[in-house]
């Protein structure tokens, strides 16, 4: 078994939060002896398990064909993509 901070250490968070984590209101398994709090090896690696997150593969629409291109030189390419689609950008300091 392991007392908070082993199991803290373990799962990479602080004591605080192991034991905000603990169970009855936590997800973790936990024993209660008094004040000493004790945790299984298993309910620790079965927590740290259950919180994986594998990314999906999103395909981002629109952004691979954008183009912007400059129509004045010396114009940003953003300044002249949102004046073709009859915004007036507001500058700053003077900026193109």
């Amino acid at each position: 078994m392991l007392n908070a901070k082993e199991a803290a250490e373990r799962l990479g968070i602080s004591r605080g939060m192991i034991y905000a984590l603990a169970a009855p209101n936590g997800p973790i398994p936990c024993q209660r002896i008094g004040r000493t709090v004790r945790f299984e090896i298993e309910d620790i690696d079965a927590y740290k398990e259950s919180c994986r997150h594998a990314p999906a593969k999103q395909k981002v629409a629109g952004v691979s064909t954008m183009t912007i291109s400059y129509s004045t030189p010396g114009e940003s390419g953003l300044v002249s993509h949102f004046r073709k689609a009859g915004i007036e950008p507001k500058m700053k300091n003077g900026g193109r």
